[in-house]
């Protein structure tokens, strides 16, 4: 970046009172907002006029990854998870033993 792009953010910045923040992190803080937005690298490329997606990926990855993981364990917790059987208790503990055949009995269909 050009040193009088710099120097006229940290005047803006300090003429608005606005907490110390560099241009850098205002580029890392779009790429947050892309990925969250449902982005990927490619368009974080694209956004942030990067050359290659290696330098995408080099600067924005962790973002990427914690985002990632993030979306992964809330779409883990949406998952239904089979509840345990409770031993012979249910309604249909009967029926089962009933519809065994006794010791010494044949399966035959008549």
């Amino acid at each position: 970046m050009r040193k009088c792009t710099v120097q006229s953010f940290r005047r803006i910045v300090a003429e608005a009172d606005l907490p110390p923040i560099n241009l850098r992190d205002l580029r890392h803080g779009a790429a947050a907002l892309i990925k969250a937005a449902g982005g990927d690298l490619h368009d974080a490329k694209v956004k942030l006029r990067h050359s290659t997606i290696t330098l995408t990926s080099d600067t924005c990855m962790t973002l990427f990854k914690e985002a990632e993981e993030e979306l992964t364990e809330r779409a883990a917790a949406v998952v239904p998870r089979a509840r345990k059987a409770p031993d012979d208790t249910s309604a249909h503990a009967g029926a089962r033993k009933r519809d065994q055949p006794q010791a010494g009995t044949s399966l035959t269909w008549g």
